[in-house]
């Protein structure tokens, strides 16, 4: 199934012809050979050349200020002309198509900067960020290692196979196959479909069309900047949306479609199923005239209620119990919850703080809003049949999946974050089935700015030039949001992995021959400790299968963990993880970044058998035996 990641090369290799009609621009490879620089002008060159040493310095500035210790927000790292410059690179980043006569430059430079605007985090943070490419990555390692990895389940596989047979074939490691993986595709990938794309179906000037691709980075909420199935499959769905609109043109044949959408299911099939059925009923409506109003009916309907179908049979598969059905008109709170500001943000900061996240809260409903209007604009004036309401629909319907998964269905045994973590992941990619149609609205907004603009030959230059660097400082700003956030307003609570985990994590395994022993510890050492080590081990519990590392799932272990945190470390405690486990040893692991380290150290050594200073003091472990 590995293999059906791969047409998302379709975007750069030269199209065939179908029905009579004349090959597309939309597969046309590009060359780069340097000669083609010598039809540029000097100005041009010499514009090239700072753009390039900017992004040189950019990305020096980021590995200069790698770390490996406990962080909560990348900006920490970064000194405040990173983002001057940035501001200007952008500006020039977008000048460069407007200005250089060859394309192959634009497409060069604009993946350049697309790279550095999505490698942020993978770069500062050089042993990894975030919890789930961790797990992830453990499970490729475990499975390159083994073969194969239980239980099986029909979710992930597609990214797996993919990352292992690319790594098994060039010799490079997984870490940094699937660290660089969605930020390095999306670069390449996104500037050639918004380009080529909207230039065949819409004919709008190819210098332009590339520079729509930079809505994506300024949707800061969709998350290209690390490697995990969701992200793959928001890449996988950008790719399939651009895509059916070429279909719709002739411009590609169907095989495409039902390739990607298949790599879909294999990647994430719970979020995969909508992207399959948008593109079914694509094929069908195109083929049968006939069944346009009632079928776009069906299809809404049933987008809608797939998702809590989904989930319940996935549920029933893994053996889990089967969620609740609740009256979703009295859980409308919970869905209008998941658009509140999370705990960690303050009630009152300084101004332009304050500024800056109202227009967090603000932008997404612009682009919503701007979306919706632009695609009605975009069906009068190009006169769009029945069909294109698919796009329109799926959107609705990923909202309308999203409320129903939030009110109407509750999971047992889920976690609040997770509870609401796949309905909030839906609102959130909606927003592409309609980002080509919002990217034409923005044409033409901007062409008619540039008409009226002309008509003062004197300031022309000099507004353009301004109207560049406003956007350029608007991205800024969103590669801001994109990551998490430490300043007077914002306190992000995750944390990095730091050196001083995987030195927990190897110290506790070389102090035992076999895994008869757990470990209570946070989220980050427990996933050092995954991928130092793979998944060897997991005890028959009342509750199931569990890990000997406790993990944030809302699993007994995890919730003995909290309380040893939080209601005082007490032997009880450790001694109820051991009787779940069936063991008689345990270890208790402390980071020194909790806001009450000093009294949890205290308390624990006061309970504890013994314990292990790491790294100076940033964890301290705590070693429990079972009373006989």
């Amino acid at each position: 199934m590995a293999i059906l990641a791969l047409p998302l090369l379709i975007f750069g290799i030269k199209a065939h012809t179908i029905n009579n009609q004349p090959p597309s621009t939309l597969y046309k490879g590009f060359t780069l050979p340097l000669s083609l620089l010598q039809k540029e002008s000097t100005k041009t060159k010499l514009l090239l050349l700072f753009f390039l040493l900017i992004e040189l310095f950019l990305f020096t500035t980021l590995f200069l200020n790698r770390t490996t210790d406990v962080s909560n927000s990348p900006w920490l790292h970064t000194p405040l002309y990173f983002f001057a410059l940035y501001t200007l690179s952008t500006t020039l980043a977008i000048a460069i198509p407007l200005l250089v006569r060859q394309t192959w430059i634009s497409y060069v430079t604009t993946s350049i900067h697309l790279f550095l605007t999505y490698a942020v985090v993978i770069i500062i943070y050089p042993l990894g960020y975030g919890f789930d490419g961790f797990i992830h990555r453990a499970t490729e390692n475990w499975i390159q290692t083994h073969g194969f990895i239980t239980p099986k389940q029909p979710v992930y596989i597609g990214q797996y196979s993919l990352l292992v047979w690319l790594s098994n074939i060039t010799a490079i490691p997984i870490f940094y196959l699937d660290t660089y993986f969605v930020p390095a595709l999306s670069s390449i990938f996104l500037p050639l479909i918004t380009g080529k794309v909207l230039k065949d179906i819409w004919n709008i000037s190819e210098r332009i069309a590339i520079n729509l691709v930079w809505f994506f980075p300024v949707i800061f909420y969709l998350s290209l900047h690390l490697t995990t199935p969701h992200n793959v499959l928001i890449l996988l769905t950008c790719a399939v949306v651009f895509a059916s609109l070429s279909y719709l043109r002739d411009c590609i044949p169907a095989f495409h479609l039902i390739i990607l959408s298949l790599a879909g299911l294999a990647i994430h099939a719970l979020l995969g199923a909508p992207l399959f059925i948008f593109v079914l009923a694509i094929l069908i409506l195109k083929k049968i005239q006939k069944l346009k109003v009632s079928f776009l009916i069906f299809y809404l309907v049933g987008l809608t209620f797939l998702f809590p179908v989904l989930f319940s049979l996935y549920f029933l598969l893994t053996n889990n119990p089967l969620p609740e059905i609740s009256n979703p008109l009295r859980h409308v709170y919970s869905f209008l919850e998941l658009f509140r500001q999370p705990y960690w943000y303050k009630p009152n900061a300084p101004f332009l703080w304050e500024l800056l996240y109202h227009w967090q809260r603000i932008l997404p409903v612009l682009i919503g809003l701007g979306a919706c209007i632009s695609f009605l604009f975009v069906a009068k004036k190009k006169k769009l049949d029945e069909l294109y309401l698919l796009f329109l629909f799926s959107f609705i319907g990923l909202w309308g999946g999203a409320f129903l998964l939030r009110s109407w269905i509750i999971f047992p045994n889920v976690g609040v974050f997770e509870q609401g973590d796949y309905p909030l992941r839906l609102v959130k990619s909606s927003i592409i089935f309609l980002i080509p149609f919002l990217m034409y609205g923005a044409y033409m907004c901007g062409m008619y700015i540039h008409k009226k603009i002309t008509d003062i030959p004197k300031v022309s230059v000099l507004i353009k030039f301004f109207g560049l660097f406003v956007l350029s400082i608007f991205i800024t700003v969103s590669l801001y949001l994109a990551y998490p956030q430490q300043n007077a307003k914002a306190h992000f609570p995750g944390y990095n992995v730091t050196h001083a985990d995987f030195e927990a994590a190897r110290w506790i395994h070389q102090q035992n021959e076999n895994y008869d022993y757990i470990v209570l510890s946070n989220p980050l050492t427990a996933i050092a400790a995954m991928t130092e080590y793979g998944f060897p081990k997991y005890f028959e519990t009342s509750a199931g299968l569990h890990s000997y590392y406790s993990i944030p799932t809302g699993a007994p272990l995890f919730k003995l963990y909290q309380r040893m945190l939080y209601e005082g470390q007490e032997r009880e405690y450790m001694e109820e993880a051991m009787e779940f486990a069936g063991v008689n040893k345990s270890y208790f692991v402390v980071s020194s970044f909790w806001s009450r380290f000093d009294q949890i150290v205290e308390g624990a050594q006061k309970s504890a058998n013994s314990w292990q200073i790491i790294d100076n003091g940033k964890i301290w472990i705590f070693l429990y035996l079972k009373n006989e």
